[in-house]
Protein backbone atom coordinates (compact mmCIF):
# COMPACT_ATOMS: atom_id res chain seq x y z
CA UNK A 1 0.00 0.00 0.00
CA UNK A 2 2.93 2.62 0.78
CA UNK A 3 4.94 3.56 -2.27
CA UNK A 4 8.28 5.68 -2.33
CA UNK A 5 8.02 7.87 -5.24
CA UNK A 6 11.05 9.52 -6.98
CA UNK A 7 11.77 12.11 -4.66
CA UNK A 8 12.26 8.90 -2.12
CA UNK A 9 9.10 10.22 -0.26
CA UNK A 10 6.48 7.58 1.23
CA UNK A 11 2.94 8.06 -1.05
CA UNK A 12 -0.26 5.90 -0.67
CA UNK A 13 -0.49 3.90 -3.57
CA UNK A 14 -4.38 3.66 -3.14
CA UNK A 15 -5.66 6.55 -0.66
CA UNK A 16 -9.41 5.09 -1.66
CA UNK A 17 -8.67 1.52 -0.58
CA UNK A 18 -6.69 2.72 2.24
CA UNK A 19 -9.94 4.17 3.16
CA UNK A 20 -12.09 2.25 2.24
CA UNK A 21 -14.48 4.80 -0.01
CA UNK A 22 -15.30 4.66 -3.53
CA UNK A 23 -12.99 5.94 -6.27
CA UNK A 24 -14.44 8.93 -7.00
CA UNK A 25 -14.16 12.58 -7.50
CA UNK A 26 -16.63 13.58 -5.54
CA UNK A 27 -15.66 12.23 -2.32
CA UNK A 28 -16.86 14.41 0.24
CA UNK A 29 -14.29 16.34 3.24
CA UNK A 30 -17.14 14.13 5.32
CA UNK A 31 -17.12 10.93 4.17
CA UNK A 32 -13.22 10.82 4.35
CA UNK A 33 -13.20 12.23 7.88
CA UNK A 34 -15.90 9.35 8.57
CA UNK A 35 -13.89 6.71 7.05
CA UNK A 36 -10.48 8.10 8.36
CA UNK A 37 -11.96 8.39 11.98
CA UNK A 38 -13.17 4.71 11.07
CA UNK A 39 -9.93 3.29 10.40
CA UNK A 40 -7.65 5.08 12.74
CA UNK A 41 -9.42 3.44 15.72
CA UNK A 42 -8.71 -0.07 14.50
CA UNK A 43 -4.90 0.94 14.15
CA UNK A 44 -4.88 3.30 16.87
CA UNK A 45 -1.26 3.05 18.70
CA UNK A 46 -2.59 2.54 22.17
CA UNK A 47 -4.32 -1.25 21.25
CA UNK A 48 -0.84 -2.32 20.51
CA UNK A 49 0.55 -5.24 23.07
CA UNK A 50 4.10 -4.37 22.65
CA UNK A 51 6.66 -2.00 21.01
CA UNK A 52 6.88 -4.26 17.59
CA UNK A 53 3.45 -3.69 16.85
CA UNK A 54 3.16 -0.27 18.58
CA UNK A 55 5.21 0.49 15.26
CA UNK A 56 3.52 -1.03 13.06
CA UNK A 57 0.17 0.67 13.63
CA UNK A 58 2.21 3.93 14.37
CA UNK A 59 2.97 3.32 10.43
CA UNK A 60 -0.40 2.12 9.28
CA UNK A 61 -1.46 5.39 11.42
CA UNK A 62 0.45 7.41 8.93
CA UNK A 63 -0.32 5.90 6.21
CA UNK A 64 -4.18 6.50 7.11
CA UNK A 65 -3.18 9.96 7.53
CA UNK A 66 -1.72 10.44 4.42
CA UNK A 67 -5.08 8.67 2.48
CA UNK A 68 -7.16 11.69 4.82
CA UNK A 69 -4.97 14.63 3.18
CA UNK A 70 -4.81 13.46 0.11
CA UNK A 71 -8.42 12.77 -0.30
CA UNK A 72 -9.74 15.74 1.31
CA UNK A 73 -7.51 18.13 -1.26
CA UNK A 74 -9.01 17.93 -4.80
CA UNK A 75 -6.13 18.49 -6.83
CA UNK A 76 -4.49 15.47 -5.12
CA UNK A 77 -7.86 13.53 -4.97
CA UNK A 78 -7.79 14.09 -8.83
CA UNK A 79 -3.81 13.42 -9.16
CA UNK A 80 -4.25 9.81 -7.32
CA UNK A 81 -7.33 9.06 -9.80
CA UNK A 82 -5.67 9.29 -13.02
CA UNK A 83 -2.67 8.16 -11.30
CA UNK A 84 -4.80 4.78 -10.58
CA UNK A 85 -5.59 5.12 -14.37
CA UNK A 86 -2.13 4.90 -15.09
CA UNK A 87 -2.56 8.42 -16.77
CA UNK A 88 0.71 10.53 -16.15
CA UNK A 89 -0.19 13.44 -14.58
CA UNK A 90 2.43 15.97 -15.67
CA UNK A 91 1.19 19.44 -17.09
CA UNK A 92 -0.09 19.98 -20.40
CA UNK A 93 -0.24 23.10 -22.87
CA UNK A 94 -3.55 25.02 -21.88
CA UNK A 95 -4.39 27.04 -24.41
CA UNK A 96 -3.48 30.96 -24.33
CA UNK A 97 -6.84 32.44 -23.54
CA UNK A 98 -7.17 30.40 -20.46
CA UNK A 99 -3.43 31.44 -19.73
CA UNK A 100 -4.43 34.89 -20.68
CA UNK A 101 -7.45 34.77 -18.32
CA UNK A 102 -5.23 33.15 -14.93
CA UNK A 103 -2.49 36.05 -15.80
CA UNK A 104 -5.41 38.70 -15.76
CA UNK A 105 -6.83 37.21 -12.71
CA UNK A 106 -3.85 36.77 -10.92
CA UNK A 107 -2.57 40.36 -11.90
CA UNK A 108 -6.56 41.48 -10.23
CA UNK A 109 -5.41 39.31 -7.23
CA UNK A 110 -2.67 40.93 -6.41
CA UNK A 111 -3.87 44.62 -7.20
CA UNK A 112 -6.50 43.68 -4.71
CA UNK A 113 -4.76 42.10 -2.09
CA UNK A 114 -2.65 44.88 -2.04
CA UNK A 115 -5.14 47.56 -1.44
CA UNK A 116 -6.45 45.23 1.02
CA UNK A 117 -9.90 45.50 -1.00
CA UNK A 118 -12.12 42.69 0.49
CA UNK A 119 -15.09 43.15 -1.81
CA UNK A 120 -13.23 42.65 -4.43
CA UNK A 121 -11.28 40.22 -3.42
CA UNK A 122 -14.85 38.62 -2.86
CA UNK A 123 -16.19 38.75 -6.33
CA UNK A 124 -12.49 37.43 -7.22
CA UNK A 125 -12.92 34.41 -5.14
CA UNK A 126 -16.16 33.89 -7.20
CA UNK A 127 -14.52 34.56 -10.98
CA UNK A 128 -12.01 31.53 -9.63
CA UNK A 129 -14.71 29.17 -7.93
CA UNK A 130 -16.68 29.31 -11.27
CA UNK A 131 -12.89 27.68 -12.60
CA UNK A 132 -12.84 25.46 -10.20
CA UNK A 133 -16.55 23.96 -10.79
CA UNK A 134 -15.41 24.15 -14.86
CA UNK A 135 -12.28 22.20 -14.80
CA UNK A 136 -13.95 19.64 -11.76
CA UNK A 137 -16.66 19.02 -14.10
CA UNK A 138 -14.27 18.45 -16.96
CA UNK A 139 -12.62 15.94 -14.73
CA UNK A 140 -15.77 14.47 -13.80
CA UNK A 141 -16.64 13.86 -17.68
CA UNK A 142 -12.83 12.55 -18.57
CA UNK A 143 -13.14 9.90 -15.61
CA UNK A 144 -16.48 8.88 -16.61
CA UNK A 145 -19.48 8.93 -14.24
CA UNK A 146 -18.26 6.63 -11.55
CA UNK A 147 -14.96 5.28 -12.14
CA UNK A 148 -11.82 5.39 -15.18
CA UNK A 149 -12.75 2.70 -17.40
CA UNK A 150 -11.91 4.92 -20.23
CA UNK A 151 -8.84 6.31 -19.28
CA UNK A 152 -7.98 2.61 -17.90
CA UNK A 153 -8.41 1.15 -21.32
CA UNK A 154 -6.18 3.79 -22.68
CA UNK A 155 -8.26 6.23 -24.41
CA UNK A 156 -5.77 9.21 -25.26
CA UNK A 157 -8.51 11.86 -26.00
CA UNK A 158 -10.09 11.48 -22.30
CA UNK A 159 -6.09 10.92 -20.55
CA UNK A 160 -5.48 13.96 -22.91
CA UNK A 161 -8.80 16.07 -21.57
CA UNK A 162 -8.29 14.61 -18.05
CA UNK A 163 -4.37 16.15 -17.92
CA UNK A 164 -5.80 19.48 -18.75
CA UNK A 165 -8.54 19.70 -16.47
CA UNK A 166 -6.01 18.52 -13.77
CA UNK A 167 -3.43 21.80 -15.04
CA UNK A 168 -6.57 24.10 -14.43
CA UNK A 169 -7.51 22.93 -11.24
CA UNK A 170 -3.87 22.98 -10.30
CA UNK A 171 -3.79 27.19 -11.41
CA UNK A 172 -7.57 27.55 -9.84
CA UNK A 173 -6.21 25.90 -6.36
CA UNK A 174 -2.89 27.91 -6.09
CA UNK A 175 -5.32 31.29 -6.78
CA UNK A 176 -7.27 30.22 -4.36
CA UNK A 177 -4.63 29.59 -1.85
CA UNK A 178 -3.41 33.51 -2.72
CA UNK A 179 -7.51 34.35 -2.39
CA UNK A 180 -7.16 32.89 0.81
CA UNK A 181 -4.49 34.35 2.23
CA UNK A 182 -5.31 37.94 1.20
CA UNK A 183 -9.02 37.95 3.17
Amino acid sequence: MIDRDSEGVDSVDDPFAVLGVARSLDVSPSQVAAAHLRASARVHPDRARDAIERDRLVRESAVLGDAKRVLQDPVLRAEALLRLAGVPTMEVPLSPLFLMETLELRESIESAAAGADGEILGALRTQVAALQRAAMDDLRTALGAHSPPGLAMGDPEAARSARSALARLRYAARMVARLDEAL
